[in-house]
């Protein structure tokens, strides 16, 4: 069970550090959780929780360190950068399983794509030769988290850490 950390805890660890070094510790500390949320987040779009076609959306993920005036925040997001990964957000759906994202067809009534086992290659690629087509209105696509599970596993263990340092059991 974690111990809490009082007002005089803090104070004793200012007093005999300063507010920049411990800034700086916690900017360390927190840089090295956004590497492991990273991480961890590119292993969950090649296994389990999504199959890598290309390697476009583990490529997007990047995790980093905001810091603001006296506020440090770890950040972890896909789907950005010069080659936008746009299904990044239709799969994590703000990271609730069981949520799905739809897709309408915009300047035709239908959407049209093959089926069948000849219809694509084994990393799920359409070779667009399917004799079987298929015709629908929409597509409700369920959501697969990767980046949500990744960062509520690692905001567990930082939170213990940055106790430690604020209560100054621990040096980074």
């Amino acid at each position: 069970m974690a111990t809490r950390i009082t007002m005089a805890d803090v104070g004793e660890n200012l007093r005999t550090l300063s507010k920049g070094a411990l800034l700086r510790q916690l900017h360390r500390l927190a840089l090295w959780y956004a590497g492991r949320a990273e991480t961890m987040s590119k292993a969950l779009t090649g296994g389990p929780v999504l199959r890598a076609r290309s390697g476009r959306l583990s490529g997007s993920i990047a995790g980093d360190v905001v810091r603001r005036k006296n506020q440090i925040a770890v950040r972890l997001r896909a789907g950005g950068g010069g080659d936008d990964v746009k299904y990044a957000k239709v799969h994590e759906q703000d990271g609730v399983p069981g949520t799905f994202f739809t897709i309408r067809a915009k300047n035709k009534p239908y959407l049209v794509f093959p089926i069948g086992a000849d219809a694509f290659t084994e990393r799920g690629v359409s070779r667009g030769t399917s004799s079987a087509w298929v015709s629908v209105r929409q597509v409700d696509i369920p959501s697969r988290p990767f980046l949500k599970p990744s960062m509520d596993q690692v905001e567990k263990s930082m939170i213990a850490d940055v106790r430690k340092l604020l209560k100054g059991e621990a040096k980074i």
